[in-house]
């Protein structure tokens, strides 16, 4: 299994209207397309929470800073074409 890290570099507004850090984190099989299933879900995350929001990759260790100082972040998953999809709001 590989996993891919992606952190949009706006913040992003949950629900009670807190910035937040959105962190994607993409689970695929060995030999999968990480390019298509990278872009299928930053496809799925741009239509969650603003077509303009780029993303960028990021380390698991980077990404576990951000979770961390947010251990109440929202958590969400996805099926993707031959991965899955699970996304983050970490508060700022």
């Amino acid at each position: 299994m590989a996993t891919f890290y992606l952190m949009a570099e706006e913040p992003v507004h949950n629900r009670q209207q807190q910035s937040c850090r959105l962190i994607a984190e993409i689970q695929a099989p060995e030999g999968a397309d990480s390019q298509s299933l990278q872009s299928a879900a930053q496809g799925f995350l741009k239509q969650k929470y603003g077509e303009a929001l780029t993303f960028k990759p990021h380390s698991e260790n980077a990404v576990s800073n951000y979770l961390q100082s947010d251990p109440g972040s929202f958590r969400d998953w996805r099926h993707l074409d031959s991965g899955i999809l699970y996304w983050y709001l970490a508060r700022t």
